[in-house]
């Protein structure tokens, strides 16, 4: 029997009150709940984003990724800036990724310990002078939205709204600007814009643009491949903020003792034009611990499932892994 999902398009403009109240965000973490419990994924639209400064980000990326090689690269830093075509492999046995991205983490801040550099800002001067601010005010805001998701979160599992504030203090997330050219189709479906992969961190909001491309995997059994299932951008109103695809990382399924799904997905651009994106991996700090909530072993059978794991030490491990594998499969 053929295994679906049903991804839900969850109205959150509530979020627009400064103060909403836990009875206020009731409806919407009950739907949140029901998501991360199937598929893992849900999209969201009456967000708090600004439609405009969205639209300016995306104008940016794509005047970024339209430059010449040499102005790219000369934007390439430690696992923050530019980052070239196949570069890393998120799935292991496939041919490097067919993307190219650019990172900005928070301004002024590095990660000696983990090889992550501040960031690295573009110089050629073709780029808009409001390159750097309008990309900095997009992840403030994008920053700022994750942070009442994860309350949000916190609400749907029945426990206290500021459950998780403790692990976003020291917050240096990443917002990731990505370009997917038409995936190559001469490579015996070896190669993905994305190969299948889990979320590392805890909570991704993903802007797609028109394309598509985005697929998930209902069983996570990759041996099927027919199973893959669209994600689909949801159309909006004109002037309206675009939708944002959210989905649930490895950090919340360990959280909740596999109660809420970090879903295998990839992107495959097969539409034969230029694909854009923009994910913002909403990780928390680096030094924190994340081990299963007791509330959620019990609700999951009273085993845990997951050993406790610093943030730091999963993310980094797993980003390593990534750029081992393209190397191998080049």
């Amino acid at each position: 029997m053929t295994v679906s999902f049903v991804i839900p398009t969850v109205d959150v403009s509530v979020l627009r009150n400064p103060s909403p109240s836990p009875s206020d965000l009731a409806p919407i973490a009950a739907q949140i709940r029901s998501a991360c419990t199937t598929s893992g994924f849900f999209q969201i639209t009456n967000h708090t984003m600004d439609a405009a400064l969205v639209a300016k980000a995306f104008e940016y990326s794509r005047k970024f990724f339209s430059l010449p090689l040499d102005s790219k690269l000369a934007a390439k830093g430690q696992m923050n800036g530019y980052e070239p075509m196949g570069a890393n492999a998120a799935a292991k046995g496939t041919l490097p990724d067919a993307k190219e991205s650019y990172f900005v983490g928070e301004e002024g801040r590095s990660m000696s310990d983990m090889g992550i550099g501040g960031n690295v800002w573009p110089t050629d001067p073709s780029l808009p002078e409001d390159f750097k601010s309008t990309i900095l005010a997009y992840r403030s805001q994008v920053q700022a939205l994750s942070f009442k998701l994860y309350s949000v979160i916190a609400l749907s599992l029945d426990l206290r709204a500021d459950f998780f504030d403790e692990f976003l203090k020291g917050d240096a997330s990443a917002a990731r600007f990505l370009h997917y050219p038409p995936t190559p189709q001469d490579a015996g479906g070896r190669q993905k814009g994305i190969g299948a992969h889990t979320d590392y961190g805890g909570l991704t909001l993903l802007i797609q643009d028109g394309v598509g491309g985005l697929q998930i995997h209902p069983t996570g059994s990759l041996d099927d491949d027919d199973a893959w299932q669209d994600v689909p951008p949801v159309t909006v109103p004109s002037g309206a903020p675009p939708a944002i695809v959210c989905n649930i990382g490895d950090f919340l399924q360990l959280w909740t003792n596999g109660l809420y799904r970090s879903t295998v997905h990839r992107v495959i651009n097969l539409s034969g034009k230029e694909r854009y994106s923009i994910a913002y991996f909403a990780n928390g700090g680096m030094d924190n611990e994340v081990e299963p909530i007791e509330k959620c072993v019990e609700l999951t059978g009273g085993k845990k499932l997951f050993e406790k794991v610093t943030a730091k030490k999963h993310i980094f491990g797993r980003f390593k892994q990534s750029f081992a594998d393209a190397q191998k499969s080049t």
